[in-house]
């Protein structure tokens, strides 16, 4: 009774080692053949830049769209953002004809771009220059995480996108009396060669 018993324990084993061999070989041929037909979709790539800020200062970075199979008709984009770090203060200079953008909540900024009359864009595209105040101390630092996609001329979205975030760092800002300290002290050397330069007019 007992060897019947384990001789059923035995085949029991044996269909679920084969059962997971067949699961598992038909999931490996589904990712290679899933693959090429990802390699075969349009392809687009959008990178913003990391950015430096100082304290109490602001400095720009840009996202642009640096790949695409085709060309470029549209844009929607979501940037977040750590508002204790840095605060954002524009976004500007889109190569889009139509480009909106809003910030419904502190540290989430969407974007909009797309074209009107004009021809799709063709790579490398900017989305906007961003420009930011530095917010917290020295040595904060936040992530610039993008969201969304890019979509080509004919109006479909790129199947294939890849987003590459950025980190913006805040650095140590120039003391405002060094500042003022270099004014002076170049007033004072313009000062000097002025009436350096009337001593020896009179002789």
């Amino acid at each position: 009774m007992s060897y019947t018993r384990r001789e059923e324990e035995v085949k029991m084993r044996s269909r679920i080692v084969a059962g997971s061999l067949v699961l598992a070989i038909t999931l490996i041929s589904l990712i290679v053949l899933t693959m090429p037909a990802l390699a075969d979709m349009p392809h687009s790539s959008i990178i913003i830049g990391d950015l430096s800020v100082p304290q109490g200062g602001t400095a720009t970075v840009s996202i642009t769209i640096t790949e695409a199979t085709n060309n470029i008709s549209s844009v929607d984009l979501e940037l977040t953002y750590d508002t204790a770090v840095v605060v954002l203060m524009n976004v500007t200079n889109s190569d889009f004809d139509n480009f909106f953008w809003n910030e419904p909540t502190p540290g989430q900024v969407k974007m909009l771009g797309f074209q009107g009359a004009s021809a799709s864009l063709t790579v490398p595209v900017k989305v906007a220059d961003l420009t930011f105040q530095g917010v917290g101390g020295a040595g904060a630092n936040t992530s610039l995480t993008l969201e969304g996609r890019s979509y080509m001329g004919t109006g479909s979205p790129y199947g294939n996108i890849t987003l590459s975030s950025g980190s913006g760092y805040i650095v140590e800002g120039v003391p405002v009396f060094n500042t003022v300290g270099m004014i002076a002290l170049v007033g004072l050397f313009a000062f000097v060669l002025m009436v350096t330069a009337r001593r020896k007019k009179d002789e």
